[in-house]
């Protein structure tokens, strides 16, 4: 970090410009930092999501600098547009420009300024009125600078030079091999979170820290750690007055006096006591409380820093984690960023309806943040849900030189410092996934977030043979369960040794994460055997099992017993074990299907043995990518697709489903019997994914069978699958129904359709009304259904879609639908200050015409 760049935790400047500009408003508006001013004062932010972009040219940076050939954006912002497949590095490995001209209140004058960004790909230097302000290398995490004593009154000038060129110093970029398609993700620059210009007064709150201690007891407290940041020393009484309120109500207050301040940053600490009232944070009650510490200065309240947090306790164990002194099997996805048409800037709401489909719809109690920090919207929707997170420093497969190895340090500063207060997250990733070794850095990493957050335990995935018998994890111990078990390169069933270089074709010498390259030997710079001088290892071990049958992929994929003596965590498993690229909406049938068998199969297998702590599947959605076994430049392991629209693959996780929340019958097939499908309909061995106790099935409204769950295929799962027979004559195309029972009661009936010619195109919103402010987003979902509303697989054609109102397409018009396979989305974004109805309509050439309606206000 160079120049005047801060160093200080960026949750409280985003919260502080989320109240002060309104933004986000969806469950974070009462988070934030209050200047207790003026009225002027408290209406200081300067909104900073209107931008004026370009391509960098000589010059760009200067304020006399002609603008006319730079197109007004809204920031969050991808460099270049995008559409949902076939993405080309080439066209955002540039440098580019984002200028913005605004005045600045006399409140930002007279106070302190702060020139605040959520997440800038992959470099930027920042400039104001000429003057560099400094730089910040790295993506995923925020930076800031202070512009106090900077700031003209009128016509200030920011330039912010985005660098989105491979840069080999910056985690995950690998050195082996300078280009995008080294590693597993694409990741498209721009200025894709949100930024911000606000105020402070002279000496205001930066940070708090609010831990909770003994959580089990009656005792409970909360251990408060704050820096208060003063511009210059002051003599007067200095007071910190911290609550604890819940559900409106409060809790208790404590306060404590320290004689002035020096200049600079300054640590207070307390402790709230008398607390054994608070409702505690779990996965099915995720009770939040609402911590205030107020900055008082010589008898009067000048400052107040407002978070939230869980009372909670969350232990990983060798005999399994215990949530709140009850054993909880984790249970859950992987989970990348990249979004269709614009990389990672989505705005907040659609961060946000991550958490909300791992939760709800795929019945997750945890998600890893694969493989670097996400949005603190997606963290903070994970906390209001229940949903358990995984976080990780940025990285995958590689550990660089020293300057790279620094950065990975300094990220695990960034990570934990903005987000200790989540309670939702319970373990801190220090490790660079799928890395061995490291021994000196990874000691560095885990000490200093022990430092900084003693209330997690720390960890970093590892896979294949050399990882599971990793010296860092306690006594090496051969895989005894499965002697006829291999490992898959990761995501793949090509490997012959997972110990070779990453699709399984490279000689396997020296640790797994070498070269890179599958046609390559395994020696990338500090990454060969485990060094002598062994870590004293993470909290967790965490491994990415990607074990498979000898011979070929099965529908059961196996997994490695346990290590023992030590908390074990499988961190990722079946991934796209049957080969490229599946898993598409356009494969066969049967591959599709497959998916939610070998998710199953993993699961079950972890809920049978207490000594797994749980198992997150690979993964949630799919994603972007250059490396091997993508299709158009995208990988396809998700049980949703990119749109984030469930696959058959995702079957499996909706029927998990508590009943008494909401009843599910998904068949694990389609209802077809048209071009592509079986002549002789889904087969002998169908799977219906359900949470029902007993399934009639009928065809053409006559009783074909009674089922009940499978449980000697899956015995420990809470609701195994059902199988029946729905092998067909050639010529025979009934009507299918599914009739779901609980008790004795029928609870839900499915019919199925085969006649095509009913078909209808669907075209739904995910939310009603958005907000005016040229940021708010929302997901438009097209796909061609059956009479019935089942979807229907295998669809010819395009949709044409047409926008009316205050809103702005992103996305692909027309969208091919036959490409995607008969489900695709879009997004509409309301502009700035235009109210009113935004229609989409969309037609499709066969099955006609629909549309979807939302209202910005």
């Amino acid at each position: 970090m160079d120049g005047e760049e801060r160093g200080r935790p960026a949750g409280l400047s985003r919260r502080r410009f989320l109240v002060a500009v309104g933004i986000g408003a969806i469950g974070t508006a009462t988070l934030g930092a209050t200047f207790f001013g003026s009225a002027e004062e408290q209406d200081s932010a300067v909104p900073t999501d209107q931008w004026l972009f370009g391509r960098y040219t000589a010059g760009c940076t200067a304020v006399e600098f002609t603008d006319a050939g730079l197109t007004p954006v809204t920031v969050p912002h991808c460099v270049t547009p995008l559409s949902w497949q076939g993405w080309q590095p080439p066209s955002w490995e540039s440098l580019w420009v984002y200028r913005q001209y605004f005045d600045s209140t006399p409140a930002l004058r007279r106070g302190r300024a702060f020139l605040t960004f959520d997440g800038v790909l992959s470099a930027a230097s920042v400039y104001l009125n000429d003057k560099l302000l400094g730089t910040h290398e790295g993506g995923y995490l925020p930076f800031e600078f202070e512009l106090t004593g900077k700031l003209n009154p009128q016509s200030n000038v920011l330039a912010v030079v985005v660098d989105g060129r491979w840069n080999q110093d910056v985690p995950p970029d690998l050195t082996t091999f300078a280009k995008p398609s080294a590693i597993d993700f694409y990741q498209p620059a721009g200025m894709y979170r949100a930024t911000a210009v606000t105020t402070t007064p002279k000496a205001y709150v930066s940070d708090v820290f609010a831990s909770p201690v003994d959580v089990l007891t009656p005792d409970r407290a909360l251990g408060v750690r704050a820096t208060v940041d003063s511009a210059g020393a002051v003599n007067s009484p200095v007071r910190l007055q911290v609550s604890v309120s819940q559900a409106g109500m409060m809790l208790a207050e404590e306060s404590i006096e320290v004689t002035g301040l020096t200049n600079g940053a300054n640590t207070i600490e307390l402790s709230v006591n008398g607390l054994a009232g608070v409702a505690l944070w779990d996965v099915d009650n995720p009770q939040l409380c609402d911590v205030a510490a107020g900055l008082w200065i010589d008898g009067k309240q000048v400052h107040e820093y407002a978070l939230r947090i869980g009372f909670r306790d969350a232990k990983f164990t060798a005999d399994g984690f215990f949530l709140n002194g009850r054993r909880l099997k984790l249970f859950g996805l992987n989970r990348h960023q990249w979004y269709p048409y614009v990389g990672g800037a989505m705005p907040e709401r659609m961060q946000r309806a991550d958490a909300v489909l791992l939760k709800n719809e795929l019945n997750c109690n945890m998600v890893r943040c694969s493989h670097y920090p996400q949005s603190t919207a997606f963290l903070d929707a994970c906390d209001e849900l229940g949903l358990l997170v995984w976080e990780e420093v940025p990285g995958w497969d590689y550990i660089g030189d020293s300057v790279w190895q620094q950065r990975v340090v300094e990220d695990v500063r960034g990570m934990v410092t903005r987000d200790r207060n989540h309670p939702s997250i319970i373990v801190w990733g220090t490790r660079i996934n799928e890395t061995l070794g490291q021994a000196d850095l990874y000691d560095r990493t885990d000490q200093l977030a022990m430092e900084l957050d003693g209330s997690r335990p720390t960890t970093g995935a590892v896979k294949g043979i050399l990882g599971y018998q990793s010296p860092l994890y306690g006594q090496p111990k051969a895989p005894d369960s499965h002697p006829g078990v291999t490992d898959a390169a990761e995501e793949t069933g090509t490997g012959t040794a997972a110990t070779g270089a990453e699709s399984g074709t490279g000689t396997a010498t020296g640790a797994e994460n070498g070269a890179g390259n599958g046609n390559d030997t395994a020696t990338g710079a500090g990454n060969g055997s485990e060094s002598a001088s062994v870590s004293a290892g993470p909290s967790v071990f965490a491994f990415n099992d990607y074990s498979r049958p000898q011979g070929g992929a099965a529908e059961l994929a196996p997994l490695r017993p346990p290590r023992p003596e030590v908390a074990y965590l499988v961190s990722e498993a079946v991934g796209t074990l049957v080969g490229p690229p599946t898993y598409r909406r356009t494969d066969s049938v049967a591959v599709q299907a497959e998916q939610a068998m070998l998710h199953a199969s993993v699961h079950d297998q972890a809920a049978g043995d207490d000594r797994y702590c749980g198992l997150l599947g690979w993964c949630a959605f799919d994603y972007p990518s250059g490396w091997y076994h993508s299709a158009d430049g995208v990988k396809y392991p998700g049980v949703a697709d990119i749109f984030r629209i469930p696959k058959l693959g995702a079957a499996f996780y909706q029927s998990q489903a508590d009943p008494s929340r909401r009843i599910v019958i998904e068949p694990g097939f389609y209802w077809d019997f048209g071009p592509g499908m079986p002549r002789n309909g889904p087969g002998r061995r169908s799977v219906i994914w359900s949470n029902c106790d007993r399934i009639d099935v009928f065809l053409d409204n006559k009783k074909l069978a009674t089922l009940k769950p499978d449980r000697s295929l899956f015995p420990h799962l809470d609701h195994p699958p059902f199988l029946v027979n729905l092998s067909l004559p050639p010529t025979r195309r009934p009507e299918l129904r599914l009739d779901g029972y609980l008790a004795g009661n029928l609870v839900q009936s499915r019919r199925f359709s085969p006649d095509r010619s009913q078909d209808v195109l669907s075209c739904t919103a995910d939310d009603r009304v958005l907000a005016a402010d040229g940021v708010d987003t929302t997901r438009i979902v097209v796909r061609v259904l059956d009479r019935y509303g089942a979807p229907r697989p295998y669809v010819d054609g395009a949709v044409q879609l047409a926008v009316s109102g205050p809103g702005t397409l992103i996305g692909d018009n027309p969208l091919d639908l036959a490409a995607a396979g008969g489900a695709a989305a879009v997004w509409v974004r309301t502009q700035r200050g235009q109210r009113g109805p935004i229609t989409v309509v969309a037609s499709h050439p066969i099955v006609g015409t629909d549309g979807a309606q939302v209202t910005a206000q």
